[in-house]
């Protein structure tokens, strides 16, 4: 259906004859050729830094560890913390003063297990993909643990809740880009068929085919469907009839994209921090940009903002002004331990949990 996943074997071949060892690094042959120059003209906004919650700030005789992700809940304004080093959620005010703990690290119910990415509903409710436990946990705003249920391991554990509290991830060894799950752990509907390879794989190529199909899924209120693809360079639409109605390349969106090089470094696969959804746009974090300045300590990161019918919007360029690392260790979710997150507030705000200085910033608009 797709020429990309239908010829998918034939790379494979190819990659072989060649003697290049797997699919990954056929990718990253494949990447540099690719030119991916835009010449369109964007709105740049750009932000100012603050500490929101300072390294030294010590609450309840605790601190930030290693802040890896931050949800603001709708009702109550008040900020769900995911500290990955302490293995468990704190909840802040909207002025940045600690309110409660959520959880701590183990197995059983209500613990939680090397947690890798986690969102709230309307409502507050918390629901986190735990890739120590392999399994999805919801807790109410104010921490009571109301269940949990297992998953397979996701390569991206990117999981989105949507208005109606249904849950998508993505796990493309079910066939499709996207599984929704409901609270209780029933697959409600799957979207986005993925070709089957015409010919039986081995154990790696196997493994490289998943993680080519791995990616970020989101609903609309419009009950479209989203998929973000960077191994296929694609953002994919689907409608609620899981038809595909728009399946747009990078390089028509983003005009920052350069010219992939050979190369041992991961990150020439992957392209984006993070991504959400916020009143019907996607905030894009990408790892690099043309206002990024050079040095280990200075860096411009950009933010880019795509409405639903995926057209690139604006871009947003937040000063981090501190050092950022990447790890390669990217295979069964250990990726999002290495990566970076942002929150849209819904003043226009946006927080960055910086996990390796262990502070979190608060970007407005500079006036």
């Amino acid at each position: 259906m797709y020429k990309i996943e239908i010829k998918f074997i034939t790379l494979i071949r190819k990659i072989q004859r060649l003697f290049i060892p797997n699919v990954t690094t056929f990718l990253l042959i494949l990447l540099c050729y690719n030119s991916l120059v835009f010449s369109q003209e964007v709105p740049i906004v750009t932000y100012e830094r603050k500490v929101f919650i300072d390294v030294d700030y010590t609450f309840n005789n605790e601190v930030l560890y290693k802040p890896y992700q931050i949800r603001e809940i709708p009702s109550t304004k008040e900020k769900v913390v995911l500290d990955i080093g302490n293995s468990c959620f704190f909840v802040f005010s909207d002025e940045g003063k600690f309110i409660r703990r959520i959880s701590q690290a183990g197995q059983g119910p209500g613990d939680i297990l090397h947690p890798a990415y986690f969102d709230v509903d309307d409502e507050g409710d918390i629901y986190v993909y735990e890739n120590g436990n392999t399994r999805i946990s919801i807790f109410t705003k104010t921490g009571k643990f109301i269940n949990s249920f297992r998953v397979s391991k996701p390569y991206k554990a990117n999981l989105f809740v949507t208005k109606d509290r249904e849950i998508l991830i993505n796990l493309p060894e079910r066939g499709y880009f996207i599984t929704v799950f409901s609270r209780e752990g029933e697959v409600i509907s799957e979207v986005g068929k993925i070709s089957e390879p015409r010919q039986p794989l081995n154990r790696s190529q196997t493994l490289d085919f998943l993680i080519m199909s791995s990616g970020w899924p989101f609903k609309d209120e419009n009950n479209n469907y989203y998929i973000f693809l960077e191994s296929y360079y694609s953002m994919r639409k689907y409608n609620e009839n899981n038809d595909l109605i728009k399946d747009i390349k990078f390089q028509k969106v983003f005009p920052y994209l350069k010219d992939k090089k050979i190369t041992s470094d991961i990150r020439v696969i992957y392209t984006f921090w993070d991504i959400i959804f916020r009143n019907n746009k996607f905030y894009v974090l990408s790892m690099t940009d043309k206002h990024s300045t050079s040095g280990p300590e200075v860096r411009n990161l950009p933010i880019f903002v795509i409405n639903n019918e995926l057209e690139l919007d604006k871009e947003i360029i937040i000063p981090l002004n501190k050092k950022l690392t990447f790890s390669s260790n990217y295979r069964y979710s250990y990726f999002a331990k290495s990566s970076y997150s942002i929150e849209v507030l819904s003043n226009g705000d946006i927080l960055f949990p910086h996990k390796d200085e262990s502070e979190i910033y608060r970007f407005i608009i500079r006036k």
